[in-house]
């Protein structure tokens, strides 16, 4: 008999010797809302959509992917609070308890991430947790902190606007990204569109948006304004859109090979904000660089920050249509300066914004966590 084996009895010794190992690391993403992962993978094979960023990091780390089910869990008080929906609370719970003190959790929002980090308080779970923070200082977060320590459970967050990065000990400032596979100029060999009738002004989005600005700046312009934006949300159409649109503006729902045509046709992208202080509009703003268009947006503390170099977008203050309203006459006058705002807004673009460098960007920074 072994010396090891008459000193120590068989169970002990292999407790010992898994002791000795170090636990593997597993990577979990996390997803605020159900996307349809097998149909999305498809259809971005297909070429009928993007590549999703949360998808594509999940498979650069091999990691599992929770995203909410048809299942729901009562709320305590800081889902009465956050007003978090019952599928997001029993994912929470279901990532709370698949996941080992070892493990890395990263989840596409603070909406899923926040009830997560309660989750993994109760399970006494001690993996790291990071997320995006889209807008962490909205009044309801602010009372969960007071109430909850939910917050202070998460180790990093990553943040695209300046003005929500307010710890720097547990934020960063993430460059935002979109699929340059996708977005892209129209390739040689693909049949070009006819001109334009008029000159083509295209807006996409409804977060934020001020088409009422748009509108009053060129409703009485001879240029057609398009708008990919469609919600059933009665609320979100009366605060965005003009109560009568002019003729010459348009306003329907494009597929995404459809938008990308539509982005390829325009003269110019505008993205009208209404003030705000988190970065709505700027995945509208990279997907015009990526396809080469000239781009003007509105100067919000939200978008502060969000692009490596601010002199890829001509900026005008938001919600002033006078402003607007020369900036466009004036790139549209002159197509050497267009050129040039497109040109160098695409640069900035390949350098800093491409999905591919931003996927590795956070994939380095969850394996240090």
């Amino acid at each position: 008999m072994h010396p090891l084996s008459q000193t120590h009895p068989p169970a002990l010794t292999r407790l010992a010797f898994h002791a000795l190992i170090p636990a593997m690391r597993r990577y979990h993403v996390v997803l605020a809302s159900p996307i349809g992962i097998e149909a999305t993978r498809r259809d971005v094979q297909a070429g009928l959509r993007p590549r999703h960023f949360m998808l594509e990091l999940a498979a650069r780390l091999d990691a599992t992917i929770h995203e909410p089910s048809e299942t729901t869990a009562p709320p305590d008080l800081l889902h009465k609070i956050l007003k978090t929906p019952g599928p997001v609370i029993d994912l929470a719970r279901r990532v709370a308890a698949a996941c080992q003190d070892e493990d890395v959790i990263f989840c596409n929002s603070e909406s899923v991430a926040l009830p997560v980090a309660q989750a993994l308080i109760k399970a006494r779970k001690g993996a790291r947790l990071a997320s995006f923070g889209h807008n962490l200082y909205r009044p309801r977060i602010a009372l969960a902190k007071l109430l909850s320590g939910a917050f202070r459970r998460i180790d990093r967050f990553h943040v695209i606007s300046k003005d929500q990065l307010r710890d720097p000990d547990r934020q960063r400032l993430y460059l935002e990204q979109v699929d340059d596979r996708f977005f892209t100029p129209r390739g040689k060999a693909e049949p070009a569109p006819g001109p334009n009738a008029r000159p083509l002004i295209v807006s996409v989005g409804l977060e934020q948006r001020d088409y009422v600005t748009l509108a009053n700046a060129t409703s009485d312009m001879d240029l057609d304004v398009r708008i990919s934006g469609a919600s059933r949300d009665a609320r979100v159409l009366r605060e965005t859109f003009p109560e009568v649109m002019p003729a010459n503006m348009d306003k329907q729902f494009y597929s995404w090979p459809d938008l990308r045509d539509l982005y390829r046709r325009a003269d110019l992208v505008v993205v009208p904000v209404r003030p705000n202080s988190y970065a709505a509009g700027i995945t509208s703003i990279l997907e015009a660089l990526a396809v080469g268009k000239p781009v003007i947006a509105s100067r919000t503390t939200g978008l502060d920050g969000t692009l490596a170099d601010d002199a890829a977008v001509e900026w005008v203050p938001p919600s002033d249509a006078g402003a607007l309203r020369s900036a466009i006459a004036r790139l549209l006058q002159d197509a050497p300066a267009r050129d040039a705002l497109a040109e160098n807004g695409a640069a900035i673009f390949a350098g800093h914004h491409r999905k591919d460098l931003r996927v590795s960007y956070m994939a380095d920074d969850l394996k240090g966590l």
